[in-house]
């Protein structure tokens, strides 16, 4: 028979039920940061102007772009979620760049409050701190071989460590 890998976990139904129960944010509130907005930590991200509520999970766990959609009079009016594509996203500057009709944006550089928003799950971007940090994506790569980073909360500061290259065998 196949030999055992020494690195996988098996999870009981316990442990899975466990996991189905938890949430898919956490919030951080201003006053324990000492800071004027809630911090929220989130997989992958959060589309702006939409309540944290009213997110949806495949959003919280796999959202990277993002679509500017307007009306027929070129008015803004929605995100939404944007697959994969060969072109790539572009990074606004400002609210008004990232509500240009029909871009392709990085959803964390459109996230302009009004809390801030710690989240992975985009290595190739890598470190991504917008004007204002109000969304932090720390997913530097650590799966294939870049850094595992973090960050200390209060302050926000950064902590990173190398990694060897992970490898399924």
């Amino acid at each position: 028979g196949a030999e055992a890998d020494s690195n996988v976990v098996v999870l009981s139904d316990e442990d899975v039920a466990w996991l189905a129960e938890l949430p898919y944010t956490i919030t951080i509130p201003r006053e324990y940061l000492g800071e004027e907005e809630d911090t929220i930590i989130v997989h992958a991200g959060l589309i702006p102007d939409v309540e944290l509520k009213e997110q949806e999970i495949e959003t919280m766990t796999t959202l990277r772009d993002l679509k500017a959609k307007c009306n027929k009079k070129g008015a803004f009016t929605h995100y939404k979620p944007h697959d994969k594509a060969k072109d790539e996203a572009i990074v606004a500057e400002n609210p008004e760049q990232a509500k240009e009709c029909d871009a392709r944006v990085a959803w964390a550089s459109a996230w302009f409050g009004p809390n801030r928003v710690v989240f992975g799950h985009n290595a190739k971007r890598k470190l991504q701190m917008y004007p204002g940090h109000w969304a932090i994506g720390l997913d530097t790569g650590a799966v294939y071989g870049g850094e595992l980073t973090g960050m200390i909360l209060p302050g926000r500061k950064l902590v990173s460590v190398k990694v060897k290259e992970y490898s399924p065998h």
